[in-house]
């Protein structure tokens, strides 16, 4: 990143976001301090492109589609993978679901 935001730029920038308030500057200014000492950092991301032979930009195969399908999926995958095993040592209590009702509202909620 070229141009870092200061604290003053990010308090500045959260004014009125508190129902048109804004939050205390003590909390933003120890938000802007644990994200500075943390660096958030994009993961290495591959992206695929498609090439056609077509004069339109934007056409691309079934083949091609399915192809990058398969690829987003995979790497969806194993980003859902990695997630979860960063998550399967912690000690929270884990409860079954063994009727209908208790996963109901939240397939409603979802679909």
């Amino acid at each position: 990143v070229k141009n870092k935001m200061t604290k003053e730029q990010y308090i500045k920038m959260n004014r009125g976001i508190n129902d048109s308030k804004d939050l205390p500057e003590e909390y933003l200014s120890t938000i802007y301090d644990e994200i500075e000492g943390k660096k958030i950092a994009m993961k290495d991301t591959k992206e695929y492109a498609i090439t056609t032979k077509s004069t339109k930009p934007n056409v691309a195969s079934e083949k091609q589609r399915r192809l990058l399908y398969n690829l987003e999926m995979e790497q969806m995958a194993k980003t859902a993978k990695a997630l979860m095993e960063a998550v399967s040592h912690a000690k929270a209590p884990f409860t079954s679901a063994t009727h209908l009702d208790h996963v109901r509202p939240m397939f409603k909620l979802v679909w």
